[in-house]
């Protein structure tokens, strides 16, 4: 094909987006004669028929006129010039649709310059050896003397066309020319059929000889014949395309026949998988309780099963094409359509909980998107899987409102547990006052301080939103704050340091370690620093992550005082609160107490963290 010949063309270029249509302008104004632009399917068509236009390039998805329906018109005036369909729809039925019209190449969007180039010069190649063929013809009618030549020049023109076979035929039907992709697809040498009729040789197979010669009559009519052949050779199955046009003299009078021919058997294959595929998906989806979408870019319906219908009541074929704007009401519709664009925009799966309308009820779904790509991996379509949770919304509704009951009622019994206590607490207060005995005040007035640790443990649970744990650290600064000024011991003459890391404390562990803390803490104001003594006392809460994925907690309660003998054991002590701190701690925690007397009295009790219960 002559460069001349391809720089010469003009190209129609419909399309709707302005951005895509000026850029493709430009580039094709680089390299052919004349183009001209329209921005919808019926300024295409009007275009058109006021020009001659050698190659149509178009979008589909365009308003007023698409670019299918608009293919179909200009096939209907000329079914000779090629058109070129650009879609971003990797669809299989666009691609049926657009092959029964007879667009002769699809190329899908983003638009590859390469891949349009490439059309184009096939396209083109296409109506130069359509141009060549018919100058040629014209060329022999006006001079016989040159028909070798000619022949010779067409022969060698057809012999190089890559995928269409080509037979020229007389008005008796012998033929006349057969090129080397005939032979291939018909399975017959030139000079085996070179001046045989069609008939006589069988190659269309399943054309009879009626309907062969209602196909000549439809061709001296209507100037082309479009038709299938079914080809069986040992056993394989062939589908052949072929189109049957008339050969005319300058006189426009009919002197032959050329047919053009393609093996479409792997494209038909190629189809027929895709169309059984789409059957077994959409037998998948409408065999799942879920709802199943997909929409393409714009929002419009591609696929829906039959949960989807029963929800609207409507059929596929009222949903396929639709939006959500046309089936659902506005704001529920908004709704979708925002949800859609996250996903589309950021090429990312979301989860969204979406309330459906249906027969004056609404549903909740739990509706997963995510974007599907083409070959390109480009997203064209969202996919929608939406499963009804109507029914779980419920149960967690009453189970939330179940809870709250419960959260008030556990609030009423921290509240009347520490009221008991400090009752008992107050009563012990008062029974005190009447006790002479010096040693008996002192037992009430320890037992006094340890049920008011307890009080205060389920006095901080009643007033937490948290009804199972306590922040410790304000837990043990309320016990320091109560001994202190029931000892009267000046805070700026005993100092006292609380380290606690950032954690809650459950009730199972925040009662024993207040009584600890208790009994240490009165041990040490009462006897570490007589006589008015200055010094600090420390009190520290750590946890530990162990290599068995429990958690350790380790209850440091020190001061630097007067200390013990060297001999005492904290084990074998005789007194009361040093009884309760072991018992505790062993018996109850399960751990182990340390004593270190060095500059003072260290007691370190260390033991496994309790699950947390109310």
């Amino acid at each position: 094909m002559e460069k001349s010949f391809l720089k010469e063309l003009s190209i129609l270029y419909v399309e709707d987006d302005d951005f895509i249509r000026d850029e493709m302008a430009e580039f094709l104004s680089r390299r052919f004669r004349k183009i001209y632009l329209a921005e919808n399917g019926s300024l295409g068509v009007d275009l058109f028929k006021k020009h001659h236009i050698d190659i149509i390039i178009t979008d589909i998805n365009m308003p007023i006129i698409n670019g299918l329906d608009m293919s179909k018109i200009i096939k209907g005036i000329d079914s000779s010039v090629p058109i070129i369909v650009t879609t971003a729809y990797d669809d299989t039925e666009l691609l049926i649709e657009a092959i029964d019209i007879g667009v002769d190449k699809y190329v899908l969007k983003p638009i590859k310059l390469e891949n349009i180039v490439n059309a184009i010069f096939k396209c083109a190649e296409q109506l130069f050896h359509i141009r060549e063929i018919e100058k040629l013809n014209s060329v022999l009618q006006d001079n016989l003397s040159t028909l070798r030549e000619k022949t010779l020049y067409l022969d060698n023109i057809l012999r190089y066309s890559t995928d269409m076979a080509i037979m020229a035929i007389n008005l008796d039907f012998r033929i006349k020319y057969y090129n080397p992709v005939a032979e291939n697809i018909f399975g017959y040498s030139a000079d085996e059929v070179i001046g045989k009729t069609v008939m006589e040789m069988h190659i269309l197979q399943n054309v009879d000889h009626i309907r062969f010669l209602k196909a000549i009559d439809i061709v001296r009519k209507e100037g082309e014949y479009k038709f299938t052949i079914e080809m069986s050779d040992n056993g394989n199955d062939r589908i052949v395309s072929a189109r049957l046009s008339g050969i005319r003299d300058k006189e426009n009078v009919l002197i032959g026949f050329v047919m053009m021919a393609n093996d479409i058997t792997q494209k038909r294959q190629s189809d027929l998988a895709l169309r059984e595929t789409r059957k077994r998906l959409q037998s998948i989806m409408d065999n799942t309780k879920a709802i199943i979408y997909i929409k393409d870019r714009t929002g419009r319906y591609m696929m829906v099963n039959r949960q989807m219908e029963n929800l609207l009541d409507i059929s596929k074929d009222e949903i396929i094409g639709k939006t959500d704007y046309d089936v659902f009401p506005g704001e529920a519709a908004a709704f979708f359509h925002t949800n859609d664009r996250k996903v589309l925009d950021t090429e990312t799966h979301f989860s969204f909980e979406e309330v459906f309308p249906h027969r004056n009820e609404l549903f909740t779904y739990l509706s997963i998107k995510f974007p599907l790509y083409d070959t390109n991996g480009n997203a064209y379509a969202i996919c929608g899987i939406s499963t009804d949770i109507t029914e779980r919304k419920k149960m967690e509704k009453q189970i939330r409102s179940s809870l709250r009951e419960k959260e008030v009622l556990l609030k009423e019994i921290h509240h009347r547990v520490k009221n008991n206590m400090q009752i008992v607490s107050s009563l012990l207060k008062l029974q005190s006052r009447y006790i002479k005995d010096s040693e008996y005040k002192e037992i009430f007035k320890e037992s006094e301080s340890r049920i008011r640790s307890m009080a205060l443990v389920h006095e901080k649970l009643y007033s937490s939103k948290d009804l199972s744990s306590v922040v410790f650290e304000d837990y043990i600064q309320n016990i320091a704050h109560s001994l202190f000024s029931s000892y009267g011991i000046n805070n700026s003459r005993v100092k006292l340091i609380v380290r606690c890391c950032d954690t809650l404390i459950g009730l199972d562990t925040a009662v024993p370690c207040g009584m600890i803390i208790n009994e240490l803490l009165t041990n040490s104001l009462k006897y570490a620093f007589p006589e008015n003594r200055e010094g600090e006392i420390v009190i520290s809460l750590q946890v530990y992550a162990e290599e068995d994925d429990t958690e350790r907690i380790e209850l440091t309660v020190s001061d630097n005082g007067i200390g013990f003998p060297d001999e005492f054991d904290c084990m074998q002590a005789e007194t009361l609160g040093l009884q309760l701190v072991t018992a505790i701690a062993v018996d109850q925690l399960q751990g182990t107490i340390e004593l270190n007397k060095e500059g003072g009295a260290e007691f370190v009790i260390s033991f496994n963290k309790l699950n947390s219960s109310v």
